[in-house]
Formats: C-alpha cells, structure tokens, sequence
C-alpha cells in the first residue's frame, strides 16, 4: 500500500462461513478496538429466503450505529465469496461502500466520526462460528483495474 493513512482505502477478503447463524465480520479499525467500522454478514438456515442478511456499523467509543443493513440473495455455506469494504475521505465526510462479489451493498455518506489517520483490519467470526479464509487485500483507492462495480 503506498499510503500509510485510512483517508483513501479498502479491504478486500475472499472467505467462506462454516457454521449457521454465526456472523463474520471484517473490520476497519480507524483508531482502536473501542473506534472503528465494521461490515458483518450472517448466513441463514438453508433453505430460507433471505439467504443471509449484513449490516454496516460505525462503533465510536464502544457505541455501535447501524448505518445500512439488507439481505443477501445469495450466501450459501462453505462457499467463497468476495467481500469488499471501502472508506473514502471527501472533506469532511466519509464515503462507505460495501459489496459481496459484483454486488453492491451499501453506498454511504456521512460526517466523519474517526480523528485518527492510522490503523488496521480485523477479520471477527462470532463465537462458535467457523470462518476460512482464503485470501485478504488492503489497498489504496482508486481501486485496480479489476473491481466491478460503481467506483
């Protein structure tokens, strides 16, 4: 990554869940454990409609805002997905984008929360849930020439 700061960034993780109704969840740790965002997603019982549900999460001094939430078409047990996760800076604001594959999740603006400029992901499975995975990416945006989706 060439910058050393969160102002443009995202994260992709190409996981799979193991376990019912455990969540994953892939955070942006902006300043601390108590300050960051995180992207959690659920697969449901199979077969049940929705196949799985996510939400978008602001935690500021250990306070959790729901920001965005949905279901998901698709998310079946141990299969692969591709999750990306972006935080872009535009003046005060930040911009969140979340995806599943090509699959645009969320698109947010709002004022920015976080004060620091450093920080790091986690990769957080609930307790008891089995996560694998496969590959994780950290790079600055604009995104490479390879993301789908609106940039």
């Amino acid at each position: 990554m060439a910058t050393t700061t969160w102002d443009n960034v995202y994260v992709a993780v190409q996981a799979k869940l193991l376990t019912v109704e455990k969540h994953f969840e892939v955070r942006l740790h902006v300043e601390d454990d108590d300050n960051y965002a995180t992207l959690i997603v659920w697969p449901n019982t199979t077969p049940h409609l929705p196949a799985g549900t996510w939400e978008l999460r602001e935690v500021v001094a250990t306070v959790s805002t729901l920001l965005d939430s949905g279901d998901l078409d698709q998310f079946d047990l141990d299969v692969y997905y591709f999750w990306r996760f972006l935080y872009k800076v535009e003046g005060a604001n930040v911009v969140y984008q979340a995806f599943q594959d090509e699959n645009l999740l969320t698109y947010q603006v709002k004022v920015q929360a976080f004060t620091a400029d450093v920080g790091s992901i986690a990769l957080v499975t609930e307790a008891g849930g089995t996560v694998h995975v496969n590959k994780v990416k950290v790079s600055d945006f604009p995104m490479p020439f390879d993301f789908i989706g609106p940039a």
